[in-house]
């Protein structure tokens, strides 16, 4: 998305930043897994909480630093 860019990535970053920080575990949970997030998306069966915390930040450090990741591609910022 982030190469895509234009009112698409706009759109998709607004989403996934939604999603995934209202889905984030919150600290007046059990504090033991405050800041991850739960594995109950459909790869959950492929990983475990680890691995779907990970996915999460992924998503979200691209959404928050596109054109380090894209290394070379002209930003749109």
């Amino acid at each position: 998305m982030a190469a895509l860019g234009g009112p698409e990535r706009a759109a998709w970053e607004s989403a996934a930043a939604s999603v995934l920080l209202a889905r984030q575990e919150a600290l007046d949970g059990k504090p033991a897994l405050a800041g991850s997030w739960a594995p109950d998306s459909a790869w959950a069966i492929e990983g475990d909480r680890a691995y779907t915390t990970a996915q999460a930040c992924l998503t979200l450090a691209a959404w928050a630093q596109p054109t380090q990741l894209l290394r070379g591609l002209p930003s749109e910022d």
